[in-house]
């Protein structure tokens, strides 16, 4: 079984719209390498890696969080769309993020670990990607998730041959952005 169904995972995924992976790299300041990995190692090296399109949706694996400031998704969702997903199985948090235009449209955020669990959202959620009302005490850490699945037909946490059997192309960084 592959490390990234472990509890205590943790991986920043982005999904760039109508966008390959040349240009996602790009955008970035770098360039593809020509060496590519499989998912197990993508979210779980110490690099940024481009991997498939799914559903029109482009899925950059981050295990390090490199992408994680905002001017990334600013950068990368020019005239398209970004969805950010951020996982911290350690501490119960995970938020999803739509980003259109480079303006963050809404947000996502559930962090478990506190007493109450917390739920927050920011901006215009579409009411199909909450599914109703979560329960008031919690928990709450799949809804993030199950927004981003419900967007991109990609969860995690659930094998899907569209992801797991799929290589991963490195991006070398030639510019440090953003």
């Amino acid at each position: 079984m592959a490390n990234y169904r472990a509890m205590g995972w943790q991986c920043q995924f982005l999904f760039v719209q109508n966008v390959d992976a040349a240009e996602v790299a790009r955008r970035l300041g770098g360039t593809l390498t020509g060496r590519s990995v499989d998912f197990e190692d993508a979210t779980s090296g110490h690099w940024l890696t481009v991997g498939p399109s799914i559903d029109s949706w482009v899925l950059i694996a981050d295990p390090d969080w490199q992408l994680i400031h905002d001017a990334y998704s600013t950068e990368l969702s020019r005239g398209t769309r970004l969805l950010r997903l951020v996982v911290g199985e350690t501490v119960m948090f995970a938020e999803a993020a739509m980003w259109e235009d480079g303006v963050e449209r809404w947000a996502i955020s559930s962090y478990d670990d506190n007493k109450p669990p917390q739920l927050t959202v920011r901006g215009r959620v579409p009411a199909e990607l909450l599914d109703g009302e979560p329960d008031e005490d919690g928990p709450y850490f799949d809804v993030p998730m199950d927004a981003v699945h419900r967007l991109t037909g990609f969860r995690y946490d659930i094998p899907d041959s569209r992801v797991d059997d799929a290589r991963y192309w490195h991006i070398a960084v030639v510019s440090a952005r953003p």
